[in-house]
């Protein structure tokens, strides 16, 4: 039998280990404070320390300092998108992301989902793009000959970034030349579709336990599985979509 989760109980968790989570966001504030005093650091050092590098070392000082000035004074959003416009002028750009439905204990049959979508757009001004999305189940049989287990996330999410992949080389085998990104690249319009119902419980949620909200958005992926869809819709939303 499922529970709808017991909001009672958790708030009584949140007030109890209120102090570790705020101990952990303040340390992961520390070290980000320490990046970004990194990173001024560098705009001073010159690519001779390149040499000093491993040749493997993930990362090098670029040609003529770190930091790179932007040389135009945009000052207004207009002239922001005039000049995007003129830079992005007939330059090919793609996007592929993908999706997942993990199979669920509730059901006998163990049976997976994977989507991924991709779109390009060629920056013509003539409305030349174009998008597809693709679907694959992904069935018991496949879980037993692969020998994994069937309700563990690792063999589902194998076969989305290998259909994300298959749909970085259609693209990059449909287009002389193109730009393609991946992952991410279409959740912001994901996140506007949905901000009408998340901001309001984030507030919520924030205000009670006095974190930022992004730490609530990871709080809640320990929570993914555990609440029924008998829960109020805004907080089902925020805990079970990862879209």
């Amino acid at each position: 039998m499922a529970y709808v989760l017991n909001l009672g109980d958790l708030g009584k968790e949140f007030d109890c280990k209120a102090d570790a989570i705020r101990d952990y966001v303040r340390v992961r504030s520390d070290v980000g404070g320490e990046y970004v005093r990194a990173v001024g650091r560098l705009a001073g050092e010159s690519s001779t320390v390149n040499q000093r590098l491993p040749r493997y070392s993930g990362s090098r000082i670029l040609e003529g300092g770190f930091i790179k000035p932007f040389s135009h004074n945009l000052k207004t959003r207009g002239e922001a998108h005039a000049w995007l416009d003129c830079v992005m002028d007939g330059v090919v750009v793609g996007a592929v992301d993908g999706s997942q439905i993990y199979p669920d204990k509730g059901y006998d049959v163990p049976i997976g989902v994977v989507q991924t979508a991709g779109i390009y757009n060629r920056h013509t001004g003539a409305g030349d793009f174009g998008e597809r999305t693709r679907v694959e189940l992904i069935t018991p049989a496949q879980f037993e000959r692969a020998r994994v287990y069937a309700y563990s996330s690792e063999f589902v999410d194998a076969h989305r970034f290998r259909a994300e992949c298959e749909e970085i080389k259609q693209l990059l085998c449909e287009h002389d030349e193109i730009f393609v990104l991946l992952d991410g690249s279409l959740i912001l319009s994901h996140i506007i579709s949905r901000i009408g119902v998340i901001v309001p419980v984030l507030s919520c949620v924030t205000g009670m336990i006095g974190v930022p909200q992004v730490m609530v958005l990871e709080i809640s992926r320990y929570l993914t599985g555990m609440v029924s869809s008998e829960m109020p819709s805004p907080f089902f939303i925020l805990i079970s979509d990862r879209g």
